[in-house]
């Protein structure tokens, strides 16, 4: 636990420093470390949002964090010492027990920052060789490649205990700065606080350290470790008090044998006869006084890993929160769709699975919550107030008075079955062959540009041909016409050459979230708009 050190011997440091200075310059330090860190701890999200605007996201907070306590402390140290030149004189002895005191609170609230800002930063799950819930680091899975050919090892990482990460049973620094710089901010803003404004720290933050570990946990290299504001989106709410069909993605079995990631000391088959879940049970049920909460999310393309086109995610990583507590998902909602499989299956998942969504597309994730987390107005149910999504700690959905459906209206609502897709660790589908036009990036339609489209409240309409295009905007009126031509199809992205000046052209992204609905952003827009097909 490298880290805890790390954090005692600056602590050591800086209360050695104050212990020279005096009781008196060391008070004032203390105290203005305190204000300081609260600001920063307090503040540091909304500075994140409001000027960074998702800007360096996954370094945003732990610099928003440092550079608030700094530039507060700073000011008021340099207030402080112009107004009060001198010092004071005390005893001997409380001069030196003081300012050794003191200097220790200052050190505890500043390293307490830092530590902080460390578990923001996109690390691995440990910090400094510290994890806030036990690990396995390289843990050794046999894989085998098929009937008479040399097995090989791989390497994984992975919680040791799932319920230890969702119970909160946290591992703890032996010096916890980080704990009691978090519980002083809960504490000051909490209604008993001095600086109580209706939004205490905690209500929103029943656990940062939980949330920020969750973050990082199962978050493969290379990939984002936060989602932009005000992308994701909340596409259908449900409930259901049993599930059925329950499986494990990753404790699967191929013919006869075990094999997955989750499979103890089993072999895990890399090629040969496909890798199979391994069904848990008929049904689960909601423990008394819970439901299953089902929030069908759609991530957005800004938000996918660069060069994959690709939202990665763990369960960890996407918490609700009523204000008191962080709910994280146990499992997905999937609808096979094949007269041979189950219409609906319920996937149980550990927190820190990896898991993949295309840009566009969507996941039902499952939620265990209480009852009284959904309010009730006769037979219909809502989501009851101060409740939120986050999603990989920047993109937050308010859930509070959302209806929420039965089980049967998601199952019934086949248009959005076909947006909810997941991707799974050792389940990517091939890349299609670029010949292959029918069904390129398994869609099950042709993407097809040709045709009229036209946004929800009617005020932009697009027409296409096989070579032209025209923009007509009503309010004010205002026709655009041009030509373009097809680049290349990767999945659900369309990729076209505006050329309204030829022969200079503009590429441009069109995502087809089905056949008859494709977002892109026009010349000169400042954003995407969503389009739907004429007549459908």
């Amino acid at each position: 636990m490298l880290l805890g050190f790390i954090a005692l011997a600056l602590v050591g440091v800086i209360a050695y420093w104050h212990y020279l200075q005096g009781f008196f310059s060391a008070g004032i330090s203390a105290v203005l470390a305190i204000i300081a860190a609260v600001f920063a701890v307090g503040y540091h999200e909304s500075l994140v949002s409001a000027l960074l605007g998702g800007k360096l996201a996954d370094y945003a907070h732990a610099i928003a964090l440092v550079c608030i306590f700094a530039a507060v402390y700073l000011a008021l140290r340099l207030i402080f010492d112009s107004l009060v030149p001198g010092n004071v004189r005390f005893p001997v002895l409380v001069e030196k027990i003081g300012a050794g005191f003191m200097g220790v609170v200052a050190g505890v609230f500043a390293v307490g920052v830092v530590i902080i800002a460390a578990q923001t930063l996109p690390f691995g799950p440990g910090v400094a060789y510290y994890d806030r819930y036990p690990m396995t680091y390289g843990k050794q899975i046999t894989i085998a490649k098929g009937p008479n050919q040399s097995e090989t090892d791989a390497y994984v990482d992975e919680l040791n205990s799932g319920a230890a990460f969702t119970k909160n049973e946290a591992q703890k620094l032996f010096f916890p700065v980080d704990e009691w710089v978090l519980a002083t901010v809960s504490h000051v803003s909490g209604e008993s606080g001095s600086l109580w404004n209706d939004k205490p720290f905690d209500r929103y933050h029943p656990d940062y350290l939980q949330e920020l570990f969750g973050q990082r946990v199962g978050i493969q290299t290379g990939s984002n470790h936060c989602a932009l504001e005000g992308k994701t989106e909340v596409i259908g709410l449900y409930m259901a008090t049993a599930l059925s069909e329950v499986y494990d993605p990753e404790r699967g079995h191929t013919q006869n044998s075990a094999s997955g990631i989750r499979a103890r000391d089993q072999k895990a088959v890399a090629t040969g006869a496909p890798m199979k879940p391994s069904k848990l049970g008929d049904d689960r049920k909601a423990p008394s006084g819970s439901v299953f909460l089902i929030v069908r999310a759609r991530f957005h393309l800004d938000d996918t890993d660069k060069g994959t086109n690709l939202f990665s995610f763990t369960p960890a990583g996407i918490r609700i929160c009523d204000g008191r507590k962080n709910y994280f998902p146990i499992g997905t909602l999937e609808y096979p769709g094949k007269k041979d499989q189950p219409a609906i299956v319920f996937y149980q998942n550990e927190p820190d699975d990896a898991m993949f969504v295309s840009g566009g597309k969507a996941a039902d994730l499952v939620y265990e919550v209480p009852d009284s987390m959904l309010s009730k107005s006769g037979t219909n149910r809502a989501v009851a107030s101060d409740v939120f999504l986050e999603v990989k700690r920047l993109a937050h959905v308010e859930l509070s008075g959302k209806p929420v459906g039965s089980l049967q209206k998601a199952q019934a609502d086949e248009a959005q079955q076909k947006v909810v897709q997941i991707k799974r660790k050792g389940g990517l589908p091939a890349k299609a062959d670029e010949s292959e036009k029918a069904d390129e990036g398994g869609l099950g339609f042709t993407p097809n540009l040709e045709g009229t489209w036209r946004t929800a409240d009617g005020q932009v309409e697009v027409q296409f041909t096989s070579n032209r295009f025209t923009v007509k905007r009503p309010a004010p009126s205002e026709t655009v016409q041009g030509m373009w031509s097809h680049e290349r199809t990767d999945g659900a992205m369309y990729y076209i050459k505006w050329m309204l000046k030829p022969p200079a052209g503009e590429s441009v992204r069109i995502m087809f979230q089905s056949a008859d609905y494709i977002i892109f952003k026009l010349p000169d827009d400042a954003a995407d708009k969503g389009f739907q097909r004429a007549g459908r």
